[in-house]
């Protein structure tokens, strides 16, 4: 054989290929590039479009900038809350098609829906927005679909057709807000029986017509500020979806001040997603299933099972020191991590970024406030008989005379941490990328509301637009 097709027999004595590196780096550059959801959306469109020159169409899908083909954009609402105002904003802020049901009507058939309460007729209003529809897949443009689908047979008519949404947004509002605001002659007014009879239509039919999208539906509350609504129309369609290619093990980052729930969300979110969670800051790390060991005296409770003086040892000659050991373990490195904490300012960010086989490929940061912080943490004590760790207050009397609380939750030093917190976030998140893989998460709220958020982040690719 030639020099240079093997291992053996290299193309210069001091050049050997590095095989797993290289197989490592060409399945980042793959997942970062989302070049599975591309090779899918170009085979499903050539399929359902069937065109005559197949390699031109091919050509023409790989112009758009949507690795997973043009937007298609359905929003659907409550009469009377200023739709299609959102609708024009989001299509003009993409370049995509605005495409109205109700001015096809009236322009091509001279259908004025504003004037009364009943619906159009299923087959005409369907008729005009199809052809709107084509018109636009023929030139490879996205569209924004203002009003439609109303009903169910609607629905059926845009799947009969092959026409199906990327997102579903529902701007929802209630009646008396409604009524209130298109009540004003000097502003908008709408007949209150035409309006009436309108939102008794959209009651009786849209949970039918949208029950097929449940799956990509999003609903944004309508008499929010204008500023809000817009933008989060805007966060909602940049969302891709969930890729059903291979990916790479997950490299998670989870920060956030102490109360905000960072080791929870860390953990649970670990166990789904079958990683190893890493407690960075008190290196308390194991596999999802496995229990808790008990802490021995000059050994460090890891799942590494290695005395205290050797995992040291080691440690030196590693650039991220105990956890950078932890994290190039087979497990870690097989099944990806989970970690939260340890990354405390900008220094410590730099060297876990320039690791390529170790930086995080999502980072969550959990922004709560101090009083939330403090509040969470008040019954947060330890039995110092048994170790056990108690979230509230135990009935026995005698227990409650065993427990202490640590002086890191007391209120004063809940506060300093939050402070630092958010005095070193913006240089950790900057140095750690500026492609969209870090996001900040208010996590004041719910733990379960915060949960699925961090989930939605994590799990699917990066948003539309970020830089690559």
């Amino acid at each position: 054989m030639a020099p240079g097709t093997t291992l053996a027999e290299p193309v210069a004595v001091d050049h050997k290929p590095d095989l797993g590196s290289s197989i490592y780096e060409i399945s980042e550059y793959l997942e970062k590039q989302q070049a599975y959801d591309l090779f899918e959306y170009l085979l499903r469109d050539l399929l359902v479009a069937q065109p005559g020159d197949p390699l031109q169409h091919l050509i023409d899908c790989l112009g758009v900038p949507v690795p997973t083909g043009p937007l298609q954009v359905f929003v659907s609402s409550s009469p009377g809350v200023s739709r299609s105002i959102h609708c024009r904003n989001l299509a003009s802020k993409f370049g995509l098609t605005y495409i109205s049901a109700g001015e096809l009507l009236k322009d091509k058939l001279g259908v004025d829906s504003t004037t009364k309460g009943e619906l159009a007729d299923d087959k005409d209003v369907s008729e005009v927005v199809l052809q709107a529809v084509k018109q636009a897949k023929l030139s490879m443009q996205g569209f924004v679909l203002d009003g439609f689908p109303r009903t169910r047979m609607q629905t059926s008519i845009l799947q009969e057709h092959a026409i199906v949404p990327t997102h579903v947004l529902v701007l929802k509002g209630n009646s008396e807000e409604i009524y209130r605001r298109n009540a004003d002659p000097e502003g908008s007014y709408v007949d209150p029986t035409v309006l009436d009879a309108k939102l008794n239509q959209y009651t009786c039919h849209s949970s039918a017509a949208l029950e097929a999208y449940t799956s990509k539906l999003k609903v944004i509350d309508a008499f929010a500020p204008a500023d809000f609504v817009s933008s989060e129309m805007e966060r909602i369609v940049r969302m891709l979806p969930r890729s059903k290619g291979p990916g790479q093990p997950p490299r998670v980052l989870i920060l956030g001040p102490r109360g905000s729930g960072v080791r929870e969300h860390a953990s649970r979110l670990a166990l789904r997603m079958g990683a190893v969670f890493v407690d960075g800051e008190r290196l308390e790390t194991r596999s999802p299933e496995q229990p808790a060991e008990p802490s021995s005296p000059g050994r460090l409770r890891t799942s590494l099972d290695l005395p205290r003086e050797r995992l040291s040892n080691v440690a030196r000659e590693d650039t991220l020191g105990e956890v950078g050991v932890r994290l190039r373990q087979p497990d870690c490195q097989a099944r990806g991590y989970v970690m939260c904490a340890w990354v405390s300012n900008a220094e410590i960010a730099k060297v876990l970024a320039e690791d390529i086989m170790l930086c995080p490929t999502r980072v969550v940061a959990l922004r709560a406030s101090v009083s939330v912080c403090v509040q969470r943490l008040r019954h947060l004590t330890v039995d110092k008989v048994t170790g056990k760790v108690w979230t509230e207050r135990p009935s026995d009397l005698n227990i409650r005379k065993r427990l202490q609380r640590s002086q890191q939750d007391m209120p004063a030093a809940v506060a300093a941490s939050a402070e630092a917190f958010d005095a070193n976030l913006p240089s950790i998140l900057q140095t750690l990328g500026t492609d969209g893989r870090c996001v900040e998460i208010q996590a004041d709220g719910e733990p379960e509301e915060v949960y699925v958020n961090v989930v939605e982040f994590v799990e699917r690719p990066l948003p539309f637009g970020s830089q690559r």
